[in-house]
């Protein structure tokens, strides 16, 4: 599962990376990655993206996940070369459903079938949480406004306005830990990982709407999506 992962994500992040307009908007933003911080040169990781593409369709075909990878590589090669981040909808869109491939990956290696397997209620739970990250991602746009603004890329704050995109990720937020609790019949305890973390990202949204803030705000999005993650388990 850690070979499977390490590697797709080697290869989204050097898809996501090494093109120049990425390099310029994580100066402003990110500058301690590789490439801003000169500790990896363009033409190294564009050599070292092109063997990747090979390493990870030999693992996926040698431990499994092999359509997960293969859908990572297109959503990758969409986002970053065709278009795909230049509107903040199709970005949420394809941010939900290539998260959603990079849990199905591991899950496919470790249980060794395929997710539609058996009554297709692994297949429901990643679309539910793929709709859950495409409309809740955004969050971290809130706090790379203006190192978007510098590249040209139009991202959802951006797009709708600052206070309309916080209320749609706080409704996201909560709507999703509702529904991920009715779909495996969770109760309150069983939720409550969820619900706080929920609540205290929602609330820290409005609380803090600072660069600090916002950066603060999507550190509190994975211990959301763990608690997410921990419902079905809890409830069983």
């Amino acid at each position: 599962m850690l070979l499977w992962s390490w590697a797709n994500l080697l290869f989204f992040n050097l898809s996501n990376q090494h093109q120049e307009a990425s390099i310029a908007e994580d100066a402003v933003n990110k500058p301690w990655r590789p490439l801003p911080s000169g500790r990896l040169s363009p033409a190294q990781a564009k050599r070292l993206f092109h063997y990747m593409y090979s390493t990870v369709i030999f693992i996926s075909l040698t431990i499994g996940g092999t359509l997960p990878s293969l859908a990572i590589i297109c959503l990758s090669y969409w986002y970053d070369n065709r278009g795909g981040a230049s509107s903040p909808w199709v970005k949420n869109v394809i941010n939900g459903l290539g998260i959603g491939f990079f849990f199905t990956g591991p899950l496919e290696v470790i249980t060794g079938h395929s997710i539609f397997s058996g009554k297709g209620d692994g297949a429901i739970w990643v679309a539910i949480i793929m709709a859950t990250i495409a409309s809740t991602s955004h969050a971290q746009d809130l706090r790379d406004v203006e190192g978007d603004k510098a590249a040209g890329r139009e991202t959802l704050p951006i797009a709708i306005g600052d206070t309309n995109a916080r209320i749609l990720a706080a409704i996201g937020i909560l709507f999703w830990t509702w529904l991920a609790c009715w779909y495996w019949r969770a109760g309150w305890t069983q939720g409550a990982t969820a619900g706080l973390t929920g609540v205290a990202m929602s609330t820290n949204m409005f609380r803090d709407r600072t660069r600090e803030g916002d950066i603060i705000t999507w550190k509190f999005f994975p211990w959301w999506m763990l608690g997410i993650f921990l419902i079905p388990v809890l409830s069983q």
